[in-house]
């Protein structure tokens, strides 16, 4: 599914997203894996499939989605329903392009 996503996100118009990218802080501690990303811009996008519903396997995802908030990092979450009818998520998959945007501007101008 994951491959299914990328693919559905590049024809979408958005840039080639990596694939499987680790994830660190700061000091270099390991986060997590994400399924796709754009490191350069600390966005990442998970396909969340219905193992993800598992107690342990959820407990693990909140506490991998708030390292990784907290280190800068924007998690866009998919789903199964969204592999079919994505216009939802490529909308929030363009807000935060945008938002990068924006912060990159305003570093610049700083």
């Amino acid at each position: 599914m994951e491959t299914r996503l990328r693919l559905g996100v590049v024809d979408a118009g958005f840039p080639e997203p990596e694939v499987n990218v680790d994830v660190v802080d700061d000091r270099g501690s390991f986060l997590g894996r994400a399924d796709l990303a754009w490191p350069t811009l600390r966005i990442a996008l998970e396909y969340d499939g219905d193992h993800h519903r598992d107690r342990r396997t959820f407990q693990h995802d909140q506490r991998r989605s708030n390292g990784f908030a907290v280190n800068g990092w924007i998690v866009i979450h998919a789903t199964a329903a969204d592999t079919g009818r994505p216009a939802v998520l490529f909308e929030r998959l363009r807000q935060a392009f945008v938002q990068r945007q924006v912060e990159g501007r305003a570093r610049r101008a700083a």
